[in-house]
């Protein structure tokens, strides 16, 4: 797994570090409001390496036809 510095990582990522742990730890489309089914995040915010994340975000750039 590619590590990132802390420096490269965005200013959320350890905001979201420090106030949700373990099983508190919400996905971030649950925190944007997204989605509405409970899924907890566990890749520590690194969404860069979530397969979901890039299914949502694949959604959402899809033509309409298939929303």
């Amino acid at each position: 797994m590619i590590q990132i510095e802390k420096q490269q990582q965005p200013g959320w990522v350890e905001h979201l570090k420090t106030y949700f742990q373990g099983a508190e730890r919400s996905c971030l489309h649950v925190l944007q409001g997204r989605i509405d089914a409970p899924k907890i995040c566990s890749l520590s915010y690194e969404c860069f390496h979530c397969a979901f994340d890039q299914m949502i975000d694949e959604y959402d750039l899809a033509p309409q036809s298939y929303n």
